[in-house]
């Protein structure tokens, strides 16, 4: 959990309503490989924070998932 939220992290909580596109800089290909393995690990990054949710019961795990998808829903 620290590492999400720390300054070189994903920020997955603090920036819940900010583009995933915009948290990172860009990559040197766009549709390349890197661009895959990330969308993939913040994926993952997701899952565990809905996963902390039902363990813990703490809604700002779960707001933050649900706002990230509210924005990538936006986005389309």
């Amino acid at each position: 959990m620290s590492q999400w939220e720390s300054p070189n992290g994903p920020q997955l909580i603090s920036k819940a309503n900010v583009d995933v596109a915009k948290r990172f800089a860009k990559p040197k290909v766009w549709f390349g490989w890197d661009q895959g393995q990330k969308a993939y690990e913040m994926m993952s990054c997701y899952e565990g924070l809905l996963e902390l949710y039902r363990i813990t019961g703490k809604n700002k795990y779960r707001e933050a998932v649900g706002q990230t998808g509210r924005i990538l829903r936006i986005l389309r």
